[in-house]
């Protein structure tokens, strides 16, 4: 085999490799990202139980950037969720009025969560 196929081979064989690393990073961080969304609205929701600030005048982007795992990507997708459903960027969102949304949401679900059902 000629030197230069071994070449062509040896760099495509690179190519390939840093596409399949960069594929598994971007999805890596999706789904942090979508973990970071779900336990910010367990977090929300538990604030009734445990508080750690006083939200009653907070909004939704407030409460989520005081916390210490939240990310820019994260806020950004709740930000689009809520602007999604609510028609209102989650800046104008009040946070205990998203609580009690989450805990009617969340409070019927199968199986059943507790946390939901001591908040509603």
């Amino acid at each position: 085999m000629p030197s230069g196929d071994n070449d062509l081979a040896q760099s495509r064989y690179t190519a390939v490799a840093r596409v399949l690393v960069r594929v598994f990073v971007l999805n890596l961080s999706v789904a942090l990202a979508k973990i970071v969304f779900g336990y910010a609205s367990v977090d929300l929701l538990a604030e009734r139980l445990q508080p750690t600030v006083a939200i009653d005048e907070l909004s939704v982007s407030a409460f989520l950037r005081s916390r210490p795992y939240m990310t820019d990507r994260a806020a950004a997708a709740y930000d689009g969720f809520i602007t999604m459903v609510w028609s209102l960027p989650s800046y104008l969102t009040s946070a205990p009025d998203y609580q009690a949304f989450l805990g009617h949401c969340l409070a019927e679900p199968t199986p059943a969560f507790w946390l939901a059902r001591v908040l509603v």
